[in-house]
């Protein structure tokens, strides 16, 4: 029973708590008196960098569902 109500709870902390810090730094960066070039150097930085692990990890799985493999145990 403990295990079913903590990790679900465990999770909505972890996400909500990533999504404030995230929504902060957002924050902090867009009203930073940083050069407007800089922050799109780095915006550029972070979303392709996020653009590659999301198509890598969505490859990842389409290729994990098609593997004949996957169910012998090795």
């Amino acid at each position: 029973v403990q295990r079913r109500l903590t990790r679900p709870l465990g999770w909505i902390l972890f996400v909500f708590g990533a999504i404030l810090w995230t929504a902060y730094g957002a924050w902090v960066f867009a009203t930073s008196a940083a050069d407007p070039v800089e922050k799109l150097a780095v915006g550029a930085l972070v979303v392709g960098f996020f653009m590659l692990l999301g198509t890598t990890a969505m490859e990842r799985v389409r290729e994990w569902r098609t593997d004949p493999y996957r169910d012998i145990q090795r």
